[in-house]
């Protein structure tokens, strides 16, 4: 049997945003019968639960709209900070040898992969043309056609 404390404990992780959006003491009081009374699993995915089901309102004013826009913000914040580290950081023999190995199918594919990696790869191709000569990735139909651009 789940007890009180439990469900205390996921609150108080920083992950379950509990203390800055519904941190109130009327709706801990509300929250922990709740879950007490319903013996839920004591995991952030029950919190919510319950507060949905409560139909708790946040105590900080925002919505779930503003927690997508600041979560956008602070991909875009940390993605801009790969992004400088890649530009700064010298391009290695290891990476130029890499690319200058591939055929033009291979280099198609890894610079438009619609990942991470593309991107971060993107880059530092970007750099090889610019400073070493190499000439832009073409776009091939089956990759395109891989995409289901086509």
């Amino acid at each position: 049997m789940y007890k009180q404390s439990d469900y205390e404990a996921v609150m108080k992780r920083p992950e379950s945003g509990w203390a800055n959006k519904y941190g109130s003491t009327q709706n801990f009081d509300k929250t922990i019968r709740h879950l007490v009374n319903g013996q839920y699993i004591p995991s952030i995915v029950s919190l919510n639960r319950a507060i949905k089901e409560l139909g708790l309102r946040r105590t900080d004013g925002k919505t779930a709209a503003d927690d997508a826009r600041e979560a956008r913000a602070e991909a875009q914040a940390n993605l801009d900070s790969v992004v400088s580290e890649i530009q700064r950081t010298p391009l290695t023999l290891e990476f130029l040898n890499e690319v200058a190995s591939l055929s033009q199918l291979d280099l198609s594919r890894r610079y438009f992969a619609d990942s991470i990696d593309g991107e971060l790869f993107r880059i530092r191709y970007d750099r090889a043309c610019k400073e070493f000569g190499f000439k832009p990735a073409a776009r091939f139909a089956s990759v395109t056609a891989d995409k289901g651009l086509i």
